[in-house]
C-alpha cells in the first residue's frame, strides 16, 4: 500500500533474501487494517504494539518456522513499539534491530499538532479537541503522557538492540537514538549504535544496503550463526 508501502515491501523482501520468514504486521487503522479510531487515542502506541505481539504468535503458527530463532525489527513509530514488544516477549526474541526510531514525547507531538496552522495566541482557557479528549481518557485511567513512554522501564529490555539513525534525519531527530543508546548504556544493556552522515528517514541505495548487512551480521551473531 500506499505510505510508504513500497519502502516496507523492499526491507521484507531485503530480510527474505536473507532466508528468513518474514511477517510484517500492519497497526490497526493503517493502510487497510480497520480501526481508524485507534490513531487518535491516547493509548495508540499501545494497542499498536499488542498488533506485533499477536502477528508474532501468528507467525509462531506457520510451517516452517524456527521458533527458537526469533529476530524484531521496527522503523520510526516502529522503534518504541518494537521496544515495548520487545519487553512483553522476553527470551521469545533472540535480538531487535530499529531505524529511525521516533521520539516518544507525546504530550509535545499532541500540543505541536493543535498548533500547527495558521497564526497562534494560545492560552489555558482556549480548547484543543484531540489533546483534550486524550487528556481525558488519561485521567480516567489516573496516568499522564510521561507514563506512555518506555524509556523508564527500558532496562528491562533482555535481548541486544541495532540502533541506526541518520544524523540530518529529517522526520525524526538523531537524537532519539542517541538518548536511547545513552538509556541502554546506563542499564547496562547490549546494543549497537550506528549513525550514518545522512538525512533519509527511509534509508535508500547504498545506506539501505549497508544498515540491512549490519542487522545480518548482528543478528546472525545474536543467533548464533
Amino acid at each position: 500500500m500506499s505510505r510508504p508501502g513500497d519502502y516496507y515491501r523492499g526491507l521484507v523482501t531485503a530480510y527474505a533474501q536473507l532466508g528468513y520468514l518474514v511477517v510484517a504486521a500492519d497497526y490497526r487503522g493503517h493502510n487497510r487494517s480497520d480501526g481508524l479510531e485507534y490513531t487518535r487515542r491516547a493509548y495508540a502506541a499501545h494497542y499498536y504494539t499488542r498488533d506485533v505481539i499477536a502477528s508474532y504468535w501468528a507467525a509462531m503458527k506457520l510451517e516452517n518456522v524456527n521458533t527458537d530463532q526469533v529476530v524484531m525489527a521496527g522503523h520510526s513509530m516502529g522503534g518504541g513499539i518494537t521496544q515495548r514488544a520487545v519487553i512483553a516477549l522476553g527470551d521469545r526474541l533472540a535480538a531487535a534491530s530499529i531505524w529511525s526510531t521516533a521520539g516518544e514525547d507525546f504530550l509535545r507531538y499532541w500540543m505541536i499538532e493543535a498548533l500547527s496552522t495558521g497564526a497562534v495566541t494560545d492560552s489555558n482557557t482556549k480548547t484543543k479537541s484531540v489533546l483534550d479528549s486524550l487528556l481525558i481518557e488519561l485521567r480516567a485511567g489516573d496516568y499522564s503522557f510521561s507514563d506512555l513512554a518506555v524509556a523508564p522501564v527500558v532496562s528491562e529490555i533482555a535481548v541486544p538492540l541495532m540502533i541506526q539513525h541518520a544524523r540530518d534525519d529529517q522526520t525524526t531527530a538523531a537524537e532519539n537514538s542517541i538518548v536511547l543508546a545513552a538509556q541502554l548504556y546506563q542499564a547496562n544493556k547490549a546494543y549497537q549504535l550506528y549513525l550514518y552522515d545522512d538525512r533519509d528517514h527511509l534509508f535508500r541505495g547504498g545506506l539501505f544496503d549497508e544498515a540491512i548487512r549490519r542487522d545480518q551480521q548482528f543478528f546472525a551473531k545474536a543467533l548464533g550463526n
